[in-house]
């Protein structure tokens, strides 16, 4: 189980890769990963080693439908309306992540 500072450094470390911001982007809506692929000019297994990072972030979850004919039909949408990250918060998850003090300036 992730912790509230891994969490926090996963979220940052997805929000600087340009492609997981593309697909954020992409999801003005929820979408299958197909259509996020075509939307973001990626491959298919970039936009699902992405969307696994994003998930593993908590920023898109998996939403699975059961259509007509019985089949799946998988979509993934964002869990957040707006992302706000403080200076305290990364002050915290960078000292987590050094065990100790951090310097202040």
């Amino acid at each position: 189980m992730m912790t509230g500072d891994d969490r926090l450094r996963a979220t940052v470390s997805a929000l600087d890769d340009s492609t997981c911001r593309a697909i954020l982007e992409a999801l003005g809506e929820p979408a299958t990963a197909a259509t996020l692929a075509k939307r973001c000019d990626v491959s298919s297994s970039t936009v699902y080693r992405k969307l696994e990072r994003l998930q593993r972030a908590g920023l898109v979850e998996r939403r699975v439908a059961i259509r007509a004919d019985f089949r799946q039909t998988v979509r993934y949408a964002t869990t957040f309306d707006e992302i706000s990250i403080g200076v305290d918060d990364l002050r915290a998850a960078q000292l987590a992540a050094d065990g100790g003090e951090t310097e202040r300036r």
